[in-house]
């Protein structure tokens, strides 16, 4: 009786009854996102000479082209509307300035990867698919990966006073450049680190990821995914021990956003419980691990050369001076991909996306761009506190209008999950 139970679930994938065949395949590519979004972060397929598909966008298609081929997709008439004038519109934008600016600010390339990292939020899974336990079997997924992670950048920030090894902070030179990412990384000093009495100490960036930064912001939000399934306090624990070890922000501002919400009697109490254990662990270990670092960073929004500077004022300042220069940019913006080119002075050069919308596409661009992640955003009946972090996350911390991690994050959690009866 046990074999005969037993002998379905050992039969291959495609000798199973068609429901089961589209349950497996979307848990593998399910299963495909959460490790691109984690361990897979460094990699990517080679296109061109200059640029590589980041692991995170492919695996947003790798995803569609699953639900396609399950027969288990489905196309959001309002998200495809949406996405239709979001195009219209970057395509406006870059043959007006093309035809009357004379500054050759907009490329064809910022507006193609445009297009290819919104096109995937106009598919969603089919109601009848979209069942409430896949979703939190997801959650849990990407909460035991951002784990993972968080243990190999501990050992690894702790092993950087052992060994002086350059693949422990940057393997990337290591992977064939045709599955390799582009571009260039804060991933070792002086960029990510600061001067100790006993050298340098750099920033962990959970070994796999490219950066600290996106290292906590997948830490923080799998602390999200526990407190939406049920804490696990020694998942929990490592989580906060490497968004610690990360030095960085931006995990933060995304899990401070995530403990206000929802808004009830308890928020309160949960935090000023969260502010109670910050403030254990900078007295406790404030010293040891030089915690300042990371407090000090509150103030370097004065500073017009620090990182907290350029990613959230510098880009409104860009905005605000480029408003007057043609007839047009109020409303379109000055084209793909200006904004780099436009000759921003500020050391630290980033581009969120409120900056980067407005500068490059203008108040109709944000209503667009704006409009197609609302609608994606609330979907699926994804808890208050995922929806608002990842907004968050979208317009200040996710890097930049494109960022392949924060879409595909987003994508994952709620775009794909339409509101149906078993949610």
């Amino acid at each position: 009786m046990s074999v005969a139970v037993l002998r379905p679930a050992l039969r291959p994938a495609w000798q199973l009854p068609r429901t089961a065949q589209s349950a497996f395949f979307l848990k593998a590519g399910l299963v495909f996102a959460v490790l691109a979004l984690t361990v897979l972060d460094r990699f990517g397929l080679h296109v061109t000479s200059s640029w590589s598909m980041p692991a995170a966008l492919a695996a947003m298609y790798a995803l569609v082209a699953i639900m396609v081929l399950t027969d288990t997709a489905q196309i959001d008439p309002r998200a495809a509307a949406l996405f239709v004038a979001l195009v219209t519109v970057a395509g406006a934008s870059y043959l007006l300035n093309t035809w009357f600016e004379p500054r050759a600010l907009r490329t064809v390339t910022a507006l193609l990867l445009v297009a290819l990292s919104y096109a995937p939020f106009v598919i969603r899974l089919a109601p009848a698919a979209a069942d409430a336990r896949l979703w939190r079997w997801t959650l849990r997924l990407f909460a035991n990966a951002a784990a993972l992670v968080a243990v190999a950048g501990i050992v690894q920030f702790f092993a950087q006073f052992v060994t002086d090894a350059g693949w422990l902070f940057n393997y990337t030179p290591l992977i064939p450049e045709a599955v390799r990412t582009s571009g260039n990384w804060n991933t070792v000093h002086p960029v990510a680190s600061w001067v100790q009495a006993d050298g340098y100490w750099i920033k962990s960036n959970g070994f796999f990821m490219r950066e600290a930064s996106f290292f906590s912001v997948v830490l923080a939000y799998g602390i999200v995914c526990e407190l939406i399934l049920g804490v696990r306090r020694w998942a929990v624990v490592v989580m906060a021990a490497g968004l610690v070890l990360s030095y960085s922000g931006s995990g933060l501002v995304a899990l401070a956003v995530a403990l206000v919400f929802p808004l009830e009697r308890r928020t309160l109490l949960r935090v000023l419980g969260a502010g109670a254990c910050v403030a254990a662990v900078v007295y406790l270990l404030g010293d040891t691990l030089n915690l300042s670092y990371t407090v000090d960073r509150i103030a370097e929004f004065g500073d017009e050369k620090s990182s907290a500077y350029c990613r959230f004022l510098q880009p409104a300042v860009a905005v605000a001076q480029g408003l007057q220069i043609d007839p047009w940019s109020a409303l379109l913006g000055h084209g793909p991909g200006s904004l780099t080119r436009w000759g921003m002075t500020c050391a630290d050069l980033h581009e969120p996306t409120y900056g980067k919308l407005l500068f490059e596409y203008g108040l109709l661009g944000a209503f667009a761009f704006g409009g197609l992640l609302l609608l994606a955003l609330n979907r699926s009946q994804a808890p208050l506190r995922l929806r608002m972090a990842l907004a968050v996350s979208w317009l200040f911390v996710g890097g930049n209008l494109v960022s392949s991690e924060v879409l595909t994050m987003i994508f994952l959690f709620c775009a794909v999950w339409p509101k149906s009866p078993s949610s």
